[in-house]
């Protein structure tokens, strides 16, 4: 064999020793970061918490409206004002209000203030052209104009498609789409049917 081939295969094993050590780091750190984490939550006391947290109290029930309203999972994440603003803009608008408050939820979490890499802007992630299509022109970072683009744009997305997963669907890729089902219709209709 020549020095040549020989440092040419020395080389090759040297980088398949590299690739086979840094797969066995990946899987032991793996290991490690697992066995870490259950024994951190074995951790605790007899009802449940630990010595850093509480365990969490029973939910106490009012009833009627109140208790529903205070069961739902998503006014968590809300201020009650906005939870409410977005309710009202839906009526407003007769869009079924799970629909609108999933659609919000998905895009911007009820964050008035949000924006995305692709310009889309305010509660509703509506982009700065579609707010002007429908009618809507203004500060998109206010709840209030936020809203009214992001339910014209649902409620044209509805009027075209119906109200099922394409709509959800067409509010997300474009309204003159082909009008099909995606991933993020069909999660905002299991979402708007979690909150009903």
């Amino acid at each position: 064999m020549t020095s040549a081939a020989h440092v040419y295969a020395s080389g090759l094993r040297h980088n398949s020793l590299k690739t086979f050590k840094s797969t066995c780091l990946t899987a032991s750190l793996i290991a490690g970061l697992t066995l870490s984490n259950h024994s951190v939550a074995w951790a605790g006391n007899e009802n449940g918490g630990s010595m850093y947290f509480k365990a969490a109290s029973p939910p106490v029930l009012h009833e009627g409206r109140t208790a529903a309203i205070a069961a739902r999972p998503q006014q968590a994440s809300a201020s009650p004002s906005i939870y409410a603003m977005v309710t009202a803009a839906a009526e407003r608008h007769g869009v079924p209000v799970a629909l609108a408050h999933a659609i919000i939820k998905i895009e911007s979490g009820y964050n008035c203030r949000a924006h995305s890499r692709f310009g889309a802007l305010g509660i509703g992630q509506v982009m700065p052209s579609s707010a002007r299509a429908e009618g809507v022109s203004g500060n998109l970072y206010e709840c209030s104009t936020g809203l009214e683009a992001s339910m014209r744009y649902l409620k044209r997305a509805i009027a075209t498609y119906g109200d099922n997963c394409a709509a959800a669907s067409a509010y997300n890729t474009g309204i003159y789409g082909r009008g099909r089902c995606t991933g993020y219709g069909r999660r905002a209709i299991r979402l708007a049917e979690a909150m009903k």
